[in-house]
């Protein structure tokens, strides 16, 4: 499996893109437990990683809700859109016949308008979900609906004896849950706890700021949430229609998207001309949620405007724009992964429908930030000088690894040292960056020695957590991945402090953090060697596959998708190219026409 092109399961912390299912972690302990014998954690699907999910839910390793029910209330005007999803037509040119195969499963990708871990209440009420377990990465979505003639949403409302007061657009959600709690401090009888029931409700009212114009929208644009909402539209879309929709449905959507992004920022700087006309500062009364103020730039946000530091693709991508940026990519990733990436004919990719439908249901129960991650892996850019311990430390370490049950001799054991924080905390998902981002800060003494040496990568995605050293990435050929892990070292791994490899505090704690972010947590790898040319270590195993394999599945940029015929495979920036030139095309016949 890999992160845009392979195809198994986890579910709150599940690999690849949609994807690996080898997290193993004891949610009541903290402790990465093993693979089952005769299983491969890196190969997914096995007992052992299963056990991990049961455990990742027990109500003793994180707080949990049971016999869930959910209702929303909103006020008049807004409703939830509870249009189901439409199936395929039931004819001769279709595969499934209703009258024969029972209802078309796309129909249950939603239950009364909600998307996620939820059904429709068994009375029929269309406002009533029930939710067998919930806990605080438990997401649903849904649409809103504005249910009036005018299109607009409804501000005041008559009040017998007050006449018309302001009515503020809210939601309201009411959960009503059982949760298990400790009864005191008494016992069972048998000297152990004793746990009781409760039945609790939450009642949460929350205001609804209704935008008037794309900018504003798109100033309280959440890309993680919107991760969310998109992969279940496109996989309804995929569902009904085959994956060529998806690709499509994607498409358009964006260029839609970026269209309206572009278009209101031609009304926005007209609005600020005639501003400025009158004399009046063109900025000063535009809300910052409209595009005005410090965060709109019209050189970077329109064509032909002098004094621009994007091209002209990255205008027409909203790369001028803070939180329309990251659209292109996001649209981008969709389609490579897992559940919506199609087969390659003649290829290595062919998974099969239950691969599939398992990517699928992962990443539908995903988190927005553990889904934004499987599509798109956190990578950062340390500064961690690598050094060898001196003998009675390392001879401390072989002592202490042997306790744990992992091991390696003193030749094998590392201090890491690391800075405050990261050299770089964003880098493009193409090899070709992440090798001038190394090179970058090696040949500006960033890290320590030459060649990439002090400089290492931080890789954060649900498959895995690695830690990588660059000194293989500093230049064309690499040989980490052929380095075998030293005797002695090697199972599942044994979390943070794995192996031999002793983490400095600072990345001690962004690792850990990135570590209970996840439900079922991924396992923690360390691909790094020491300076005075001794071997690698492969700290906490999983060197089945060469850990630049597995950098080199997480560069979503460098993968491919079919062209809007499906002939020809087109990597990122060729896919973006072309959305650019059609967005170009729809200006330039919009200011001709």
């Amino acid at each position: 499996g890999s992160y845009g092109r392979g195809a198994t399961s986890d579910s709150g912390g599940g690999g690849g893109v949609g994807g690996g299912g080898e997290s193993a972690e004891d949610a009541s302990s903290g402790t990465m437990a093993g693979a089952a014998e005769g299983g491969d954690m890196w190969a997914g699907g096995t007992v052992e990683a299963m056990a991990a999910e049961v455990r990742a839910r027990v109500p003793w390793g994180r707080p949990t809700a049971f016999g869930g029910v959910l209702r929303l209330r909103m006020t008049p005007t807004l409703t939830v859109d509870r249009s189901p999803v439409d199936p395929p037509p039931s004819d001769s040119s279709s595969p499934w016949n209703a009258s024969v195969h029972g209802p078309h499963p796309a129909v249950y990708l939603k239950s009364s308008g909600f998307s996620g871990p939820s059904s429709p209440s068994p009375d029929g009420q269309d406002d009533l979900l029930l939710l067998g377990t919930c806990d605080d990465t438990t997401t649903l979505a849904f649409d809103w609906e504005i249910a009036s003639s005018s299109g607009a949403v409804r501000t005041s409302t008559y009040v017998e004896g007050r006449g018309d007061v302001e009515l503020v657009p809210c939601v309201q959600s009411c959960f009503a849950y059982t949760e298990v709690v400790r009864n005191g401090d008494g016992d069972d009888g048998e000297g152990g706890p004793r746990y009781r029931t409760v039945r609790r409700l939450r009642v949460l009212t929350t205001h609804v700021r209704v935008a008037d114009d794309a900018e504003s929208l798109a100033s309280s644009l959440d890309a993680e949430a919107l991760a969310v909402v998109l992969f279940h539209k496109l996989h309804a879309a995929a569902s009904t229609d085959g994956l060529g929709e998806a690709r499509t449905a994607s498409r358009n959507w964006l260029l839609s998207a970026l269209m309206c992004c572009y278009r209101n920022a031609e009304r926005t700087e007209e609005l600020r001309r005639e501003r400025a006309e009158r004399g009046v500062d063109p900025d000063a009364l535009l809300d910052d949620s409209r595009g005005g103020g410090s965060g709109f730039y019209p050189s970077d946000r329109l064509l032909d405007v002098p004094g621009g530091t994007l091209s002209d693709r990255d205008v027409l991508l909203a790369q001028g724009h803070e939180r329309l940026c990251s659209l292109p990519l996001l649209a981008f990733s969709m389609l490579c992964c897992d559940a919506l990436r199609e087969g390659e004919r003649g290829g290595t990719y062919r998974p099969s429908a239950d691969a599939r439908c398992a990517a699928a249901a992962n990443m539908g129960n995903m988190s927005p930030g553990a889904l934004a991650r499987c599509i798109a892996p956190r990578m950062e850019l340390w500064s961690c000088p690598l050094t060898r311990k001196d003998a009675s430390e390392a001879s401390a370490a072989e002592g202490e690894g042997g306790a744990r049950g992992g091991g390696g001799g003193a030749a094998a054991a590392l201090t890491v040292d690391s800075a405050s924080g990261p050299l770089v905390d964003s880098i493009e998902m193409s090899m070709t960056a992440v090798r001038e981002a190394v090179q970058d800060h090696a040949d500006n003494g960033r890290g320590e020695g030459e060649g990439g040496d002090g400089l290492v990568l931080l890789l954060d995605s649900p498959r895995q957590i690695m830690l990588y050293d660059c000194r293989d990435l500093a230049s064309a050929a690499s040989n980490l991945g052929e380095i075998p892990p030293p005797a002695g070292v090697g199972g599942g791994g044994t979390g943070i402090d794995a192996g031999d490899a002793e983490v400095n505090e600072t990345l001690r704690s962004v690792i850990a953090e990135t570590v209970r972010s996840y439900r079922a947590t991924p396992p923690v790898r360390y691909a790094l060697k020491a300076n005075e040319g001794g071997r690698g270590i492969a700290a906490g195993g999983g060197y089945g596959v060469p850990p630049l394999s597995h950098i080199n599945d997480a560069m979503v940029e460098d993968a491919g998708v079919p062209d809007e015929e499906g002939r020809t495979t087109l990597r990122y920036d060729e896919w973006c190219d072309g959305i650019a030139g059609l967005i170009h095309d729809e200006i330039r016949a919009g200011a001709t026409g």
